[in-house]
């Protein structure tokens, strides 16, 4: 189960994106947030592995706020969901796992958890092992 917040400060943006993540199959949408101080503080408590977060935001872009977020969970991959893709190149400057363009759709949403999964699955395959065998007589 991939765990998902999302942050978005436009409501009809916040809902759509909910209702389409909700309909992909092994996502549990844990949160939505319309406000960056209201997931700053939540976040410590949050056990997510990815947010989608929107770049433009009233007060911080989003690119901030993405660092931020990284200081306190390294760990969590961070989707940018924006209608501007004039921000692209800063996004991935600052290691965002994905970039999506506004108007989202369950497609390109698919695509994106794929990837995910599919790093999810690398990352947890056991590292080589080199074996040693020592023989001794008597």
């Amino acid at each position: 189960m991939i765990r998902v917040i999302i942050v978005d400060d436009e409501l009809p943006a916040l809902k759509i994106a909910e209702s389409v993540l909700k309909t992909c199959d092994g996502v549990n949408v844990c949160g939505s947030y319309s406000d960056q101080d209201e997931l700053m503080e939540a976040l410590p408590m949050l056990d997510v592995d990815l947010i989608f977060l929107d770049i433009k935001m009233p007060g911080m872009l989003g690119l901030e706020l993405a660092g931020r977020i990284n200081e306190i969970k390294p760990e969590v991959a961070i989707v940018f969901v924006t209608a501007y893709d004039s921000y692209a190149v800063d996004a991935f400057e600052i290691e965002a796992f994905d970039y999506i363009l506004k108007p989202l759709t369950a497609d390109r949403i698919n695509k994106t958890l794929m990837r995910y999964k599919k790093r999810r699955a690398e990352q947890g395959r056991p590292q080589k092992h080199c074996y040693v065998s020592v023989r001794s007589f008597g």
